[in-house]
């Protein structure tokens, strides 16, 4: 079962909003683009995962966040068998590298040098294994590399190293899932545990600054972003891609949006059709807000938690 579900990071919901409502240095763009990039790819192996029955064999916990020794480690997708556990570092490269001497990876096309990911994973197993030993759990860890994107290739690979690339995948998950799969209260604890250890919030966030002053208020479309919407009856309508959304539905994600890149404002209703910009009465929008959010105080001193 997936123990622990894949969620986008608040950092990347953060650079998600901030990306549609004010213009991102170029540094800042790529990093958010590929922070976008990792998590397809990680959501790709999911269903990959599930795809093979994977998910109602063994206990599969994904996005976690652990640190040992003030140390912080992330793995992307963490399975527990019967024997083993296997931290996974999902990668979603694409186009053409090799792997140099020197244990490095280097883009074919501008040669720049790449992190060699295997080292990353190395560090996650030693992390993780000195975490469990600590702890009183004594199950052997062997970690794998998973390249997930069929459009990379890795000339000169290593050949004794734990790496999966996309055509090896399906025989990957085939020999995984003929491992034995008798799971009892030792597996289930050292899942709770793990789901304890996890930490929440990365302390490394890499936003921009901003300010609500700065940022470009009004309802963004839910699938293409855009801003260009028109309210038509109880719905808005995007008039790039089409996409119609309930008003009411549309006022709570913007009330989402507002505790996410601002906790410490209060949510009012004032503030909230600030930011929304739409033409609807004040009445109906109190009336959203009281149906999905707990009214404190009263008259203009309302505001909405």
């Amino acid at each position: 079962m997936f123990y622990k579900n894949r969620e986008e990071s608040k950092e990347l919901r953060s650079l998600h909003l901030l990306n549609a409502r004010m213009d991102l240095q170029q540094n800042e763009k790529q990093h958010y683009l590929n922070l976008k990039k990792g998590y397809e790819g990680e959501v790709q192996f999911d269903q990959y995962t599930e795809g093979a029955g994977l998910d109602k064999k063994f206990y599969i916990l994904n996005d976690l966040l652990l640190k040992y020794d003030n140390t912080i480690f992330q793995i992307d997708s963490t399975i527990i068998t019967q024997h083993w556990i296997l931290p996974c570092e999902i990668k979603n490269f694409d186009g053409n590298y090799y792997y140099h001497g020197d244990k490095n990876f280097y883009s074919c096309s501008s040669k720049n040098i790449i992190k060699n990911p295997l080292d990353q994973l190395n560090r996650i197993k030693i992390m993780l294994q000195k975490l469990l030993q600590k702890n009183g759990f004594n199950i052997p860890v062997e970690g794998h590399l998973i390249f997930i994107n069929p459009e990379f290739y890795l000339y000169q690979a290593p050949m004794n190293e734990p790496t999966v690339f996309h055509p090896q995948l399906k025989k990957f998950l085939t020999e995984l899932d003929s491992k034995p799969a008798n799971l009892n209260s030792n597996h289930w604890n050292l899942a709770d545990f793990l789901l304890e250890e996890h930490i929440a919030d990365s302390p490394y966030m890499q936003l921009p600054s901003y300010k609500y002053q700065s940022l470009r208020k009004r309802i963004i479309c839910n699938n293409c972003c855009s801003t260009s919407l028109e309210v038509d009856g109880r719905k808005i309508v995007c008039l790039q891609c089409g996409e119609q959304e309930k008003i009411e539905f549309a006022v709570v994600r913007c009330v989402e949006e507002l505790k996410l890149l601002f906790p410490e404002v209060k949510i009012t209703a004032n503030i909230v059709l600030d930011w929304c910009m739409l033409s609807i009465s004040m009445k109906w929008l109190r009336k959203i807000l009281k149906k999905h959010y707990v009214a404190v105080g009263v008259g203009k001193g309302t505001y909405y938690v």
